[in-house]
C-alpha cells in the first residue's frame, strides 16, 4: 500500500495515546479517518490535533466488546464514507498484579477487550477489506505476547490471543486466495501511552514514544510488511526462546528484568495530566510527549516529512 491518501480508515481506542497517534498521523498522510473510543471526550481532542493542519476526522464512540454497537458503526461508516479500507484494532486495557490479586472481573474484561473485541471487528469489516482492492488489518498487540509476563499473566495471555488471530487470519486469507488483504501485526515493548504507569523497561529495550511507534507502523503499511517488532531486541526474542533450554532462557529473561517489569505498575496515567516519576526508567517518565495536543502535531509533522 504505497499511498494512504483517500484510503478509508477506522481505529479503536483512538481516543488517546497510540491510538491518537496513528489517527494524526494518517490523516497527516492524507486518509480518511474515523476515530473510534468508549470516551467521547478524548476524541475530541483526537480531532481537534486533527484539525490543527486542517485536517479533518470523524469520531464515533464504539465499544469495542459490543457486536451490536460495531454493527450500527459499520453502517454508518458505510453510508457515510464508504467501505472500510484500513481497520487498526488498537483499544486495550491492562491491570498487573499477583494473579488471585486482580479480580475476576478484572479479568475477563481484559481478554473481553483485548481479544474478544479484534476478533469482533475483524468479523465485522472483514468482508469490507476483502472486497478492496487492497487493504490492511493492524493488530496492535504486545511483546507480553511473545513470552511469560508474570504479574501481567491474563494481559500478556489476552495479547497473545490477539497475536494469534492475526497470524490465523493472514494465513486463512493467503490460502482463499485474498491476498490483497495484509495483516500487520505489531508487538511492541513498553510504549509511553499511559497504560503502563509505573512498569520499568526490560535491559537492551528502551521506552518507546507512542508517535515514534506510530511512525513505524505507518511505514511497515506502506512497504507491505506483515511484521512489526520493537525495538530491535524483541525480534529476536522468539529466535532465542526456542533455542535456549528453557531454564537457560529463564535466566536469561531474569538477567533482562522481563520478569520484574510489571511489578512496578501502577496504573493508567490520566491522559490529560502530566505526571513525574522518580524513576528515569519509568514508562510514566516519557508521557509528555504525547499528552499535549501540540507536541502531537510537532511530532506527526517531522515524521511525515521525513517518509
Amino acid at each position: 500500500m504505497k499511498t494512504l491518501v483517500d484510503k478509508r480508515v477506522l481505529i479503536t481506542g483512538a481516543g488517546h495515546g497510540i491510538g491518537r497517534e496513528i489517527a494524526v498521523l494518517m490523516a497527516k498522510s492524507g486518509a480518511n479517518v474515523c476515530a473510534t473510543d468508549v470516551h467521547e471526550e478524548q476524541l475530541e481532542g483526537t480531532a481537534d490535533c486533527i484539525r490543527l493542519f486542517g485536517g479533518e476526522c470523524r469520531i464515533m464512540v464504539l465499544d469495542v466488546t459490543d457486536p451490536e454497537n460495531v454493527r450500527q458503526v459499520r453502517e454508518t461508516l458505510t453510508r457515510e464514507m464508504g467501505p472500510l479500507e484500513i481497520l487498526v484494532n488498537n483499544a486495550g486495557i491492562v491491570k498487573a498484579g499477583g494473579f488471585t490479586d486482580i479480580e475476576l472481573e478484572d479479568h475477563l474484561t481484559m481478554f473481553e477487550v483485548n481479544s474478544l473485541g479484534p476478533m469482533i471487528l475483524t468479523h465485522a469489516f472483514l468482508p469490507d477489506l476483502i472486497n478492496r482492492p487492497e487493504s490492511y488489518l493492524i493488530n496492535i498487540s504486545d511483546a507480553a505476547a511473545l513470552t511469560a509476563i508474570p504479574h501481567a499473566t491474563t494481559y500478556a495471555a489476552s495479547k497473545a490471543a490477539m497475536l494469534s488471530l492475526s497470524e490465523s487470519m493472514r494465513a486463512e486469507l493467503q490460502d482463499g486466495g485474498n491476498r490483497h488483504v495484509r495483516v500487520l501485526s505489531v508487538c511492541p515493548s513498553l510504549v509511553n501511552s499511559g497504560m503502563l504507569h509505573g512498569a520499568i523497561a526490560p535491559k537492551l529495550t528502551n521506552i518507546l514514544d507512542c508517535s515514534e511507534l506510530a511512525q513505524q507502523i505507518v511505514y511497515a503499511v506502506r512497504h507491505d510488511h506483515e511484521h512489526l517488532m520493537t525495538p530491535r531486541a524483541i525480534r529476536w526474542l522468539p529466535l532465542a526462546q526456542s533455542m535456549m533450554p528453557k531454564s537457560a532462557f529463564n535466566a536469561f529473561k531474569k538477567w533482562l528484568g522481563v520478569n520484574n517489569s510489571m511489578k512496578t505498575w501502577v496504573g493508567h496515567l490520566d491522559p490529560n495530566v502530566l505526571l513525574d516519576h522518580d524513576d528515569p526508567n519509568s514508562a510514566a517518565q516519557e508521557d509528555t510527549a504525547v499528552m499535549k495536543s501540540s507536541a502531537t502535531l510537532t511530532n506527526v509533522t517531522k515524521h511525515v516529512s521525513n517518509t
